[in-house]
């Protein structure tokens, strides 16, 4: 019959002198370096449920949230006008850390034959807002360079299950990863202030694969 299932956690983490790279002004040169901030706070939510409406039909949905940010720290990329000495900033994020990300996926199992084994498809769905793609934020003539971040993405996945084939004992898998295609950053480095160009590290494409499985023993 019809069911519902539901997780739910929330957290909190403080951590205490914890590390942040910056970049740093030397005799006009833009290095990076490594400095201490005073704390980081990390805080957030997650929500799980699994709701199966009808025989053979599976629907499984997440949502995480996640706030973590840097306490204060000496700042060396905003200089005080008079004294040219580091400011002190907070609530700098932390890198690679979405605020919000959800993920929903539909599984279903095709009402075939037992002898002919298990059929499953599985279509899956994933969001996740923008993100800070460098240890260090870049910027561009003192304003924050667009190349800093990803906006939001969407990507798909399609996967075909078959199990125990024929009562043979082989699992056989198809699948599509990034089933769209859909490109967008996931890395980067900030270097407009030193070389001039800002470099970005992609994805992966999408991917189309054949996975088989023999298992012996058990009666198969």
């Amino acid at each position: 019959g019809m069911s519902l299932r539901t997780n739910v956690a929330l957290y909190h983490n403080t951590l205490h002198n914890a590390q942040i790279y910056q970049t740093l002004s030397v005799a006009g040169t833009t290095p990076y370096g490594l400095t201490n901030a005073t704390s980081a706070e990390v805080e957030g939510g997650e929500l799980e449920s699994t709701f199966i409406p009808i025989k053979d039909v599976e629907i499984r949905g997440a949502y995480a949230y996640t706030d973590a940010r840097f306490g204060p720290y000496l700042d060396y990329v905003n200089l005080a006008p008079v004294t040219n000495q580091p400011t002190v900033s907070s609530g700098r994020a932390f890198p690679f850390a979405p605020r919000h990300k959800f993920d929903l996926s539909v599984q279903y199992h095709l009402p075939i034959d037992a002898n002919y084994g298990d059929v499953s498809t599985t279509e899956s769905w994933t969001h996740k807002t923008r993100v800070l793609l460098a240890l260090v934020p870049f910027t561009k003539s003192g304003a924050p360079d667009p190349a800093a971040y990803q906006g939001p993405t969407d990507t798909f996945d399609l996967t075909v299950n078959w199990t125990n084939l024929m009562q043979t004992g082989v699992d056989a898998t198809f699948y599509v990863t990034n089933l769209t295609d859909t490109l967008y950053a996931i890395g980067g480095a900030a270097l407009i202030n030193s070389l001039g160009t800002d470099n970005a590290v992609y994805n992966e494409p999408r991917m189309i694969g054949i996975q088989l499985r023999k298992r012996f023993g058990g009666g198969n």
